[in-house]
């Protein structure tokens, strides 16, 4: 219970005993619960004056309610303090509670300080000082009612300020919360307790976690920023306590079976749970091995209900050899920045999960979209991360050799769950669920991100043909999966094509047979052995197969491996003819996507005059990228602007293009006429071009994604609502709806973005207001879909991180 100490005998020593005592050391209580540090005077039996206390340490008494009447309980009364004392109990005084007095006499101080860098601390009675090469820095925690956790403020050169959260992490809260006496702590980001104001002292603060205060960590100059007070960190502190012995009792709850559910931990005669941040196979193999099972798979995101009550671990991350889970790496029991939504799940198994695999949708057994089976149940994969090492493991798992991943959805969109996401095969495992990657069920894709695969059955670059034949088609020594000698499948036996007659629409033929867009005839490849199986190959192009091309019969020829026909298959260039408009550009040759990860995506080229360009991203929009994805092959597409992928070279051929979106070329979009532009290559537009039409979410279910942006985790929020996307006005948006939108797409923080990019189309939703709880913007307080007031101008755009 808080009481008041009163004025009386109260102008003296106690002001300076008041501001060291209790249970943090030394502080001022400005409201009860929050902590100003204060030094702790030095031992001595001599009377300090008041004037001599304030010179040394900075504390003056003030009576006669200075700063207001209290209420309640008048404890002390007749305080007479030496000065030197550690706490005020200690004083002479009148027994608890006896005094003659009303709230008009309510005592108070004033402190200040003048000190080498000190810092509070839970352990009574203590002052702990540490040497800094930099000015004085005191430290406090601000708004919060829990004196463990709170903004980060910095008093430096006589001034509080804040610290902002660019690369704040852990690691900087473990030193700041050391610095307060603390064993560990969590970092929180984006203003979660409030904003501060002043100065913004510190900006990309990065410590190690080992550093004993945060002046000897790494960061910008001192009050050198970009931030503003929105970005402010701030800290939640915890002390380590002892590691319970085993057995430690664990529990699942929630599940269909007693082998699965939500993971509960008793720890301190409490059971709680464990947040999914870093959850992972390897985590829920080590919580089954603790149950008894053999096996384990991780589920997030409250996969088996929400629980209650404490959440006592974060971050675990096991390797999967553990015996228990704790002795796996992971915060300080009861120190997280989670909430039950984020409860982590498990399903064990006493023998390996059984997944079986899949491929859908393809041209044939060996290529499509790879579809998993657990429980019963079909689900896709994310192509999040997607590479040939994963694809190599699926592939294996089927019976093939090799194989090469593909990405956006290129088999088509699936339905149901996506099981996987973000997989990190090595590419020597010998199934998909020993892959590092996120928690099952736990994506933040749509099914237009689907994984794929094509399978060889030979290391030699194998892929079977696009259409029903017996006749196959492989590559081989070539030093990529798209150039080499070309070796064919008859009869039983692969051999080679002899290259008289030799040209490149014979190898589109072949190029387009092994699922690529064009290709070219090369005669570099090492020579072959084995039957030379066809001669005198005369293809138009159009062929959908080089059995249907004008040959020789099968196994005539009169030629050496030497003369091996071999090919370069490209998915990032297009060449077509098209009538131009004679509104803007004219004579475009080619088109091409470069510096993308890969064929999908990239920076935007054109041929004019047989010389390669770029293309200004003023007006750039979704439509002129569907028609340049037209161009190249594909049926859909995506425009980013500002170079995201790579600023090019050269000549800048198209500016101010403005599609329709239905034409067949760029020639036949109005725009500037060809190298008219006022731009620079940090202009450059870029795409994402889908092999069908982009595909959608489910209606009924709100899925966002972020447009327009330098980087894939920014831009316009665009939500996806009765079938079609739209925007989000940005009236009454801040921290919170940003936490929750990034939330959805698997990040835990953003801020908002400091530029304007206005969307087209419909505007769906105004006055969000979320509490930041939510697991998705329609759980929030908002306006009816599509009612608002609002441009394009005020269109949400944020960076997740």
């Amino acid at each position: 219970m808080f009481g008041l100490l009163v004025a009386a005998s109260f102008l003296g020593h106690p002001a300076g005993v008041r501001c060291r005592v209790a249970d943090f050391t030394p502080f001022l209580i400005t409201s009860f619960h929050s902590l100003v540090p204060l030094p702790v005077i030095s031992s001595s039996t001599t009377p300090v004056s008041v004037s001599d206390y304030y010179n040394r340490f900075g504390g003056t008494a003030q009576g006669s309610a200075n700063y207001g009447s209290g209420t309640g309980v008048i404890w002390l009364d007749e305080v007479n303090c030496l000065g030197n004392e550690i706490s005020i109990d200690q004083c002479e005084k009148n027994e608890w509670g006896e005094h003659n007095c009303v709230h008009s006499e309510d005592a108070g101080v004033n402190c200040t300080i003048s000190i080498t860098q000190i810092f509070t601390s839970p352990r009574v009675h203590t002052t702990q000082q540490i040497e800094s090469t930099r000015d004085s820095v005191i430290i406090q925690l601000v708004g919060s009612n829990d004196g463990s956790a709170g903004r980060v403020e910095i008093f430096y050169q006589e001034q509080w300020g804040t610290v902002c959260d660019d690369q704040w992490d852990n690691n900087d809260a473990r030193v700041i919360c050391r610095m307060l006496g603390f064993s560990d702590g969590t970092s929180t980001v984006g203003g979660s307790y409030g904003p501060g104001n002043g100065s913004i002292w510190l900006d990309e603060v990065k410590c190690s976690g080992n550093e004993q205060s945060i002046t000897e960590c790494t960061s910008s100059p001192w009050g050198s920023t970009d931030c503003k007070h929105s970005e402010d960190a701030g800290v939640k502190c915890g002390i380590t306590s002892a590691t319970p012995s085993n057995p430690l009792s664990i529990r699942l709850v929630g599940g269909n079976t007693t082998s699965s559910g939500r993971v509960e931990i008793n720890y301190n005669n409490k059971w709680g749970t464990v947040c999914h941040d870093k959850w992972d196979d390897n985590d829920a193999r080590v919580v089954c091995h603790m149950l008894g099972y053999s096996h384990g798979i991780a589920f997030n995101a409250a996969k088996y209900g929400m629980g209650s009550g404490d959440i006592w671990l974060d971050e675990v991350n096991c390797t999967g050899s553990e015996n228990s889970i704790a002795d796996c790496p992971k915060n300080s029991w009861g120190v997280h920045d989670c909430h039950h939504g984020e409860d982590a799940g498990v399903d064990c198994s006493t023998n390996e999960i059984p997944v079986r695999i899949r491929l859908v949708g393809g041209e044939n057994a060996s290529s499509g979209r790879v579809e998993l089976n657990l429980n019963g149940e079909w689900g896709t994969i994310c192509d999040d991360g997607w590479d040939n090492n994963d694809a190599l493991v699926i592939c294996r798992m089927l019976g093939y050799v090799d194989g090469i991943g593909l990405s956006y959805g290129w088999y088509g969109a699936g339905t149901g769950k996506i099981f996987l996401d973000e997989v990190n095969c090595v590419g020597n495992e010998t199934n998909i669920i020993y892959c590092k990657k996120q928690a099952w069920e736990s994506s933040n894709c749509d099914h237009g991100e689907d994984a794929s695969v094509q399978c060889f059955s030979q290391k030699a670059m194998t892929v079977a043909p696009s259409i029903a034949s017996d006749v196959s088609v492989r590559l081989a020594g070539g030093n990529s999966l798209s150039r080499g000698r070309v070796e064919i499948h008859y009869n039983g036996q692969w051999g080679t094509i002899c290259d008289d007659s030799w040209d490149d629409r014979d190898a589109q033929v072949v190029c387009k047979m092994l699922g690529y867009v064009d290709g070219s005839a090369s005669r570099t490849f090492q020579a072959g052995t084995g039957p030379i199986w066809l001669d005198q190959v005369e293809c138009q192009g159009s062929e959908a197969s080089i059995e249907q091309c004008v040959r020789n019969r099968w196994g005539i020829h009169d030629c050496s491996h030497s003369e091996d026909a071999g090919v370069e298959c490209s998915m990032t260039t297009r060449i077509f003819t098209t009538t131009p408009s004679n509104r803007g550009a004219q004579g475009i040759q080619q088109a091409r996507l470069i510096g993308g990860n890969n064929f999908t995506v990239g920076r935007l080229e054109v041929m004019i005059n047989n010389v390669w360009g770029t293309v200004c991203d003023d007006n750039w929009d979704d439509r002129d990228a569907t028609v340049a994805c037209r161009m190249l092959g594909f049926s859909s597409g995506i425009g980013y602007r500002n170079a995201r992928f790579g600023s090019g070279t050269g000549q800048i051929w198209l500016d101010e293009l403005n599609c329709t979106g239905t034409e067949i070329s760029l020639s036949q979009c109005v725009s500037s006429n060809a190298g008219v532009h006022d731009c620079s290559h940090l202009e450059d537009a870029s795409m994402q071009c889908f092999r069908r039409e982009a595909t959608e979410p489910t209606i009924g279910t709100a899925s966002i994604r972020l447009i327009g942006g330098q980087n894939t985790n920014e831009g316009r929020v665009e939500i996806y609502h009765q079938g079609q996307w739209g925007t989000i006005c940005n009236n009454n948006w801040d921290m919170k709806e940003i936490i929750v939108a990034c939330r959805m797409l698997g990040f835990k923080k953003g801020n908002m973005l400091n530029r304007i990019i206005p969307g087209i189309g419909i505007i769906w939703l105004s006055n969000v207001d979320c509490s930041g709880s939510e697991i998705s913007l329609e759980q929030c307080s908002k306006s009816d879909w599509g009612v608002h007031d609002c441009q394009h101008e005020q269109d949400v755009a944020i960076i997740c991180q």
